[in-house]
């Protein structure tokens, strides 16, 4: 297990954004109020605009005078450019297509923003899954593979400036990572498992909303948090994920996640399918059709999934 340090461009702004929820969660609960959980996935203007709305006057003139004082403290990092649009001609986008497009067409900005928007309007499935206590909301990209099957999850080729986007982010935290799929898990609790059908290479991980606890458990030898893994006591180590990038050997150690609070939990994982050979050649069959719909293909390495020679 490694953390990734995130970029300025990043880390600055996730950490406004979190001191910021944090400061309005205990203000909202000083007068017996509560925070909506779907406010963890709120920027700055969003957050302002509801404490506006929720909180006393004096309370929101103290939050205010907060608010201005991280934006003079913390450091202003320099805007990120984002990857180039995708041209075409079509008129029904799902709203994350279109929120993706908005923000390709800016050129530049917040990336962290820029995802944590399109995050929020992606259309989750619900899947069951043995390692999952329940039900769980997930929106998967890029290429699927179990057994002798693989091919391209739908929604890559239906919302492919939401791939970019999303790419663009995992490249800028992690640039010399490889992956060829991508999964944004919601409020998806999951029992101790092995990811044994992905490649035998470390998976990345960051959690993109505000939430306490959540963390990920990871078998360790030398750990001191103890998991039950059929019926045996396991020694492991927590992972908090909160704003905070991993790349975690998912393909051979046992994880789980811990239970969370105050506010969704929404975890970007990106790894390297256990078919991704075959996976490559269906993409790049794809991308080279001459009929594609789009005059820049989306599988472009460092805009979108990138792939590359794997042992």
């Amino acid at each position: 297990m490694q953390e990734v340090l995130l970029p300025d461009a990043i880390y600055y702004d996730a950490l406004e954004g979190w001191l910021l929820w944090n400061q309005l969660q205990q203000m909202m609960q000083a007068v017996d109020k509560t925070l909506p959980p779907a406010m963890s996935m709120q920027g700055r203007n969003d957050l302002m605009a509801f404490a506006q709305q929720e909180l006393p006057e004096e309370e929101f003139a103290q939050l205010m005078v907060y608010a201005n004082e991280l934006s003079c403290t913390l450091p202003c990092p320099s805007t990120v450019r984002f990857p180039p649009q995708i041209i075409s001609s079509e008129l029904d986008l799902h709203p994350a297509e279109q929120m993706a497009w908005a923000h390709l067409e800016e050129g530049s900005g917040s990336l962290w923003n820029a995802v944590r928007a399109v995050a929020v309007c992606l259309p989750y499935d619900r899947c069951a899954r043995r390692s999952a206590t329940s039900p769980h909301k997930a929106f998967a990209a890029g290429a699927y593979g179990h057994h002798g099957y693989f091919g391209l999850h739908h929604q890559t080729q239906a919302m492919p400036r939401v791939c970019r986007l999303i790419n663009r982010f995992i490249l800028s935290i992690c640039p010399a990572f490889r992956w060829t799929s991508f999964q944004i898990l919601c409020d998806s609790p999951l029992e101790v498992h092995v990811d044994s059908q992905n490649a035998r290479l470390d998976s990345f991980m960051i959690g993109i909303s505000f939430f306490t606890h959540g963390e990920v458990w990871l078998q360790d030898p030398q750990g001191y948090e103890y998991e039950d893994v059929r019926g045996q006591l396991v020694p492991g180590t927590l992972i908090d994920l909160c704003c905070r990038a991993y790349l975690v050997p998912t393909y051979n150690r046992p994880h789980g996640s811990r239970s969370w609070q105050l506010g969704n939990r929404f975890i970007l994982i990106a790894y390297v399918t256990g078919t991704h050979r075959a996976a490559a050649l269906g993409m790049a069959c794809w991308v080279d059709d001459p009929a594609a719909r789009y005059t820049q293909a989306p599988f472009t390495a460092g805009e979108s999934f990138v792939l590359d020679e794997m042992d």
